[in-house]
């Protein structure tokens, strides 16, 4: 299971964000704040139960406590920065705003931590974060995965376990990735399109089959 955290003040939209990100994202649980110091909590409980988020998505102007007024927040950003690997969103309906858009150029500039803001006024942007996290969480296990040279699978816990997992998550989610997602997973499985909309995933991709490293 990976966690997704969600940070906005407007009860409606988090709530159907929420509702929507776990029906898109099968397996994930969603772990919702209303306000800076509820996410404070919420991402310091995370580090110390080493159950770190895969991504955040957090809105910009935010109420310190519930009740106060919005503003433009960093807090609950760097205190995510502090679980390392966590993809980030900081998306707002303000994006005309002259402060907003100087954290939004600042933002696009970085490559570490990796911040990526978004506006809500953007036509299908929650389509897009979806994607982005589908991305994410793929090239993550990936990365895990076949971190040895040689292609073989380092076991790192239960690996098979892990292996399946990835396997499911492609077949889950190959329609949402475009050739450039799609060309490193073909380096290691084989991804067939089944004529009923299906899609098969097999060990064995252009770089020959792969055995798990048994240590």
């Amino acid at each position: 299971m990976y966690r997704i955290l969600i940070v906005e003040d407007d009860k409606l939209f988090r709530e159907q964000l929420a509702q929507l990100m776990a029906a898109k994202l099968p397996g994930s649980e969603i772990v919702a704040a209303a306000d800076v110091q509820e996410a404070l909590e919420f991402v310091r409980e995370a580090r110390k139960s080493g159950r770190p988020f895969l991504a955040a998505v957090v809105d910009l102007m935010l109420p310190q406590i519930h009740g106060s007024n919005p503003e433009l927040d960093y807090a609950v950003e760097s205190e995510i920065f502090r679980m390392h690997g966590t993809l980030i969103f900081r998306i707002t309906a303000f994006d005309s705003d002259a402060e907003v858009r100087e954290y939004f150029d600042k933002a696009r500039m970085r490559t570490s931590p990796r911040v990526l803001p978004v506006s809500k006024t953007e036509i299908g942007f929650s389509k897009r974060l979806i994607a982005e996290i589908k991305r994410d969480r793929v090239a993550r296990q990936m990365a895990e995965l076949f971190a040895v040279p040689t292609g073989r699978v380092e076991r790192r816990g239960s690996a098979t376990l892990a292996l399946a997992a990835l396997m499911s998550d492609i077949s889950l989610f190959w329609s949402d990735f475009d050739e450039k997602d799609r060309e490193p997973i073909r380096e290691y499985f084989d991804v067939q399109e089944e004529p009923d909309g299906g899609v098969m995933v097999r060990m064995g991709g252009r770089e020959g089959s792969h055995s798990i490293a048994e240590t």
